[in-house]
């Protein structure tokens, strides 16, 4: 597998091809308790998602390095999850 497929798989999607569908799917249902940080890292996920199918290398990096600080941010802060 390749590290573009893996990532997408880690971020939610089915990953590219025909046997992925390239698509990011149905988003899992959270509830209505989202936080400020879930809700701005899956921003982030499918905005890097989005980047990825379009072949946007700069916009996926940008969008992966947002996500990545996210999670660094709710981790550095004691939080549970991620």
């Amino acid at each position: 597998m390749a590290k573009g497929d893996a990532l997408a798989i880690m971020l939610g999607g089915k990953g590219p091809g025909p046997e992925g569908g390239g698509d990011l799917g149905p988003m899992p249902d959270v509830g209505d308790e989202m936080s400020a940080e879930d809700s701005a890292f899956e921003g982030a996920a499918i905005a890097a998602m989005e980047s990825y199918d379009a072949g946007d290398t700069a916009g996926f990096a940008l969008n992966l390095k947002d996500a990545i600080e996210i999670c660094l941010q709710k981790h550095m802060s004691g939080e549970e999850g991620y």
